[in-house]
């Protein structure tokens, strides 16, 4: 009876110790799992990050150039009436000068 007590406590201690085991392999298993997924993780944020970059670099060389033509439509216009005033004033500057010499 203490033999067969003896024995089921020896069989028990080897069944823990064997649990003890397999939970160490298993820790193991999901400790190299979830690093795996970090550097997974890792990974996708760089390239989104990269892609984000890339997309805001986009859209600010887009917005400088559309703020670069609005400027030089601006300017254009700006010469054209510059011109169209001096253009104006010329034949009355021809007309001054013209009335001067005949003075």
């Amino acid at each position: 009876m203490v033999k067969d007590v003896i024995d089921g406590i020896k069989e028990t201690e080897a069944k823990a110790a064997g649990i003890v085991e397999e939970a160490k392999k298993k820790r193991g298993e999901v400790v190299a799992a979830a690093r795996e997924a970090a550097r997974k993780d890792i990974e996708a944020a760089g390239t989104q990050g990269g892609e984000s970059v890339k997309r805001a670099l986009e859209e600010a060389e887009k917005e400088a150039q559309r703020k670069a033509a609005e400027i030089a439509a601006h300017e254009a216009s700006e010469r054209d009436k510059v011109r169209e005033s001096a253009a104006r004033n010329v034949s009355k500057a021809v007309e001054a000068v013209i009335e001067r010499m005949l003075k």
